[in-house]
């Protein structure tokens, strides 16, 4: 009974939650972007593009510090990015660390920052994808 109770919850909390972010979304007044659009890019810790679809270069401003630009506007696009190795060489997996990133002030443009455990900014690898 009280598993009943739990799952009972549990879709009403799921369907007020999805109801609550449909809202927000038509609220943003945003351009609609295509649908199904994928761009990628692979960055190596030197700040090189290793390889990506959309992505047409690479500039490390700073100690982890990277603007990673793409041949369209993603200014309606979602992006995730995570550490990762851009190649095999030097080991098979990035060290830990921290990644943040966001739109630059260019739609065309993705900021990156990286940073060791200790939350200052070093060179990491990562890979970036942007969904629109």
């Amino acid at each position: 009974m009280l598993l009943q109770i739990r799952t009972a919850l549990l879709a009403s909390l799921t369907l007020a939650l999805a109801s609550t972010c449909a809202a927000d979304a038509s609220s943003r007044h945003l351009p609609p972007a295509p649908a199904g659009v994928t761009y990628d890019a692979v960055v190596t810790v030197h700040g090189e593009l290793a390889r990506g679809t959309g992505a047409t270069s690479v500039n490390r401003t700073g100690n982890g510090i990277y603007f990673v630009s793409f041949d369209a506007d993603l200014s309606a696009c979602v992006v995730v990015a995570a550490l990762g190795r851009a190649t095999t060489i030097g080991g098979s997996y990035e060290k830990p660390g921290f990644i943040s990133t966001g739109l630059a002030e260019d739609p065309n443009v993705i900021w990156v920052s990286t940073a060791g455990v200790n939350g200052r900014g070093r060179e990491r690898s990562f890979h970036l994808i942007v969904g629109c």
